[in-house]
């Protein structure tokens, strides 16, 4: 049932960031006046940065519930791909069109080469976190006794605990 449920929660959240995406993209598709098209870019690519960590912290949760119940690290590693995703979407295509865009339709320049590496540099953090995660609460989860590891004491003849 956990399993399902997260198979939901990453579902909405594929759709939600993909619907945001599109909508970035399309402010850079559009043909009226560039600096509200860029204005417009802007406002939606920051909420949709907003809603891609608040997405991947979610998603996060619940697979630490998962893994903690079943012991299998899937949606841990599913999560990651989802964030690694749409930080590759965002970093590399999305913000090379807006760096076309802008280099086309204004005089200023766009500092474009910074946002790969972040998108690298963070997806790389995302991933080590996520290793981390998994091995640290895997370990907590065998430290810890469960139901059938647990000593009870020996009943007596009268069936008390002695």
């Amino acid at each position: 049932m956990l399993g399902r449920i997260y198979l939901v929660l990453l579902s909405v959240a594929v759709v939600v960031m993909g619907a945001l995406t599109y909508l970035s993209y399309g402010w850079l598709q559009s043909i009226g006046d560039p600096q509200n098209a860029i204005q417009n870019y802007q406002d939606y690519s920051g909420i949709s940065w907003s809603v891609l960590w608040v997405c991947f912290l979610a998603l996060v949760i619940v697979a630490n519930v998962l893994l903690w119940k079943t012991r299998k690290a899937w949606a841990l590693w599913a999560s990651l791909l989802f964030f690694v995703s749409f930080i590759i979407i965002q970093t590399f295509w999305l913000e090379n069109a807006f760096f076309n865009f802008v280099k086309e339709n204004t005089a200023s320049e766009s500092k474009y080469f910074i946002r790969p590496f972040l998108g690298i540099t963070i997806s790389a953090i995302a991933t080590i976190g996520i290793f981390f995660d998994q091995f640290i609460l895997l370990r907590m989860r065998d430290k810890l006794p469960s139901k059938d590891n647990v000593l009870t004491a020996p009943e007596t003849k009268d069936g008390k605990d002695s």
